[in-house]
């Protein structure tokens, strides 16, 4: 949901957004996207490729599951980017056709970390992105919890309990 704002302030001409809740989805149309894709429920790789007029996505940015990686390696374009900036639960390895990475559509990897990588200055920009309002975050941080009930806030989070997007704590 952050890089659905980050993506329109950088000018970016289609953004599509893939979830699997119903209410993200909504809160992924409200901060800029421009078309949202449940993965339970829609062909997500037939409709991007409607959307992109057949070409596919020219980059795919994923901070959820395992699996999002084998779907996003299949919408992007020849020579798209694939941009994997989340830790995974799941240590079983993604089924991407190798083939299809090198050959096919000369695909590009990138790992991030939550450091910010390559761009030095990513949490910088963040930072300022929030300050001047540009970045929403009312919409994402959906619980702040005193510390002491850190255990229900872990629960909030874990099991995504009153559409819980992000929970903070404060001390």
């Amino acid at each position: 949901l952050l890089m659905v704002q980050v993506a329109r302030l950088r000018g970016v001409g289609l953004v599509i957004y893939c979830e699997d809740d119903e209410h993200r989805l909504q809160i992924g149309k409200g901060l800029g996207a421009d078309a949202i894709l449940d993965t339970r429920k829609d062909a997500v790789a037939g409709e991007v490729f409607r959307l992109t007029g057949g070409w596919g996505c020219d980059l795919v940015v994923d901070h959820g599951q395992t699996e999002a990686i084998e779907l996003g390696s299949r919408l992007l374009r020849k020579q798209g980017r694939f941009v994997v900036g989340a830790a995974y639960a799941s240590t079983a390895a993604p089924k991407i056709e190798f083939g299809a990475i090198c050959n096919q559509k000369e695909l590009t990897f990138i790992g991030r970390t939550m450091s910010g990588g390559v761009e030095a200055n990513a949490f910088a920009l963040a930072i300022e992105y929030v300050r001047r309002g540009e970045i929403r975050l009312d919409r994402i941080v959906t619980h702040n919890l005193p510390l002491r009930e850190f255990r229900r806030a872990l629960e909030i989070a874990e099991h995504r309990l009153e559409h819980a997007i992000k929970v903070s704590m404060t001390p």
